[in-house]
């Protein structure tokens, strides 16, 4: 048995309903069966589809429809036995569908990036002087 874990793809409801009609003949149940999701959920313009049993946190059957109709998605896993869970964002990018993706351990250190990057020279050092100081209230100096 492989390494699995669960995955959750977000995309716009607009794109859904597309792929739906275009691929499944407008039958969501054939749809969800040959993607092999567990629960599709409806908020507003976005719709999430999850699946529970993804090898490595790749979810192969839907990634590759999206991917190769040029669809937007958002997707999360989680963590395995062999890597941690994650975030992806993929995105169309001059006709090439561009993936990032976004470690658990490194969600602290974008989400501070992201933060700081707009701000004077000034105060990103003050803000990065305490986030240090949290994580390290003295200096460390080699023994």
């Amino acid at each position: 048995m492989e390494d699995r874990t669960f995955v959750s793809i977000e995309m716009r409801e607009i794109d859904f309903e597309w792929l739906k009609r275009a691929e499944f003949g407008d039958d969501e149940e054939r749809m969800g069966s040959e993607l092999y999701w567990e629960f599709v959920t409806r908020d507003g313009a976005i719709v999430n589809m999850e699946a529970i049993e993804c090898d490595y946190g790749n979810w192969d059957e839907a990634e590759e429809l999206l991917r190769s109709h040029f669809i937007e998605y958002d997707k999360t896993w989680g963590d395995g036995g062999e890597y941690s869970g994650g975030e992806a964002f993929i995105r169309n990018v001059d006709g090439s569908m561009v993936c990032v993706e976004i470690y658990k351990e490194s969600k602290n250190l974008v989400d501070f990036l992201s933060e700081v990057r707009s701000l004077a020279a000034e105060k990103i050092k003050a803000r990065v002087e305490q986030e240090l100081r949290s994580i390290m209230p003295f200096d460390v100096e080699p023994l």
